[in-house]
């Protein structure tokens, strides 16, 4: 998905550090790297050995080391002025390896600016610590897919009357009707960590779903949308909310919790459904980032 051998430019908080920039990039650590493991396992009583439990991910904690290059001390010194601006005490926000195409949810938690007097007119050195309660690192672009509810064909019209069945004339020939919609949508997580999609429902819409056909997962939310509408769903947050206020007390009783409906790595078919008994332009949206450890 990037190239691991070229570092390129990095963003944060509105600086760009790496080519192009007077902040030149010496290492980077803790991205490529598997995060730190809280392990579950279990002794084994009377045995050698463990039961392996469920392995967990802990934070990530990616460092960078810096360069910074001024034509003058003058200009060195706007350099780190500007440095620490972007790196105060809980600056929190997207670290985002441009060339590399994928980003962590960050907040800095060490920075060092140390001087040596014998370049402290034109160089200087940095070096920084994030901590990503999120260790999944997830790809830039943000993925969307739509659908609507499931849509019945049309089918050849046969025709009334002597008439009967009209074949059609010309290269166009038989007329089979306009096509119809399953309801169901494919989303690609192409990357090898599970990864929180959002799904949105837009009205017209009553009691509206969506089943991940691999897992069985439903989201059901006992709910009447109107044109309009959009009840967004924030499964990594575990929120459900409509024009900002919340209806996660509308979640039924065969829904799973918000935070355990995810995309495997893969394709993942999903199913969108409502209790609507004629039809209706209610849609559902469903965006996502591929993830990777």
């Amino acid at each position: 998905m990037f190239d691991q051998q070229r570092i390129g430019r990095i963003t944060w908080q509105g600086l760009t550090f790496g080519p192009g920039s007077r902040y030149h990039v010496t290492e980077v650590a803790g991205v490529d790297d598997l995060p730190a493991l809280r392990l579950q396992d279990v002794a084994r009583v009377g045995d050698h050995g463990d039961y392996l439990g469920t392995d967990y991910a802990e934070p990530r904690h990616p460092t960078l080391s810096l360069g910074l290059r001024g034509d003058d001390a003058d200009e060195l010194r706007g350099l780190v002025q500007a440095l620490k601006r972007a790196t105060g005490v809980g600056a929190t926000g997207p670290l985002v390896f441009v060339d590399w195409g994928v980003q962590v949810e960050a907040r800095l938690r060490r920075r060092s600016i140390p001087y040596d007097a014998q370049a402290l007119w034109r160089l200087g050195t940095a070096a920084l610590e994030w901590v990503c309660p999120d260790p999944r690192v997830y790809e830039i672009t943000e993925r969307s897919a739509t659908t609507g509810l499931p849509v019945a064909e049309a089918g050849i019209q046969w025709g009334t009357g002597p008439e009967g069945l009209d074949w059609g004339t010309g290269p166009e020939g038989l007329d089979w009707g306009s096509a119809g919609s399953t309801g169901g949508v494919s989303v690609v997580n192409s990357g090898d960590a599970p990864t929180h999609p959002t799904i949105e429902f837009g009205g017209p819409v009553t009691r509206p779903s969506i089943t991940n056909l691999a897992t069985g997962d439903v989201l059901e939310y006992d709910i009447a949308l109107g044109v309009g509408d959009l009840l967004v769903v924030d499964t990594a947050a575990g929120t459900v909310r409509l024009g900002g206020q919340d209806r996660l007390h509308t979640i039924t009783a065969r829904s799973v919790p918000e935070t355990t409906f995810v995309l495997a790595p893969g394709t993942s078919d999903l199913a969108f459904r409502a209790d609507d008994s004629g039809p209706t332009s209610g849609t559902v949206t469903v965006r996502w980032r591929s993830a990777m450890w």
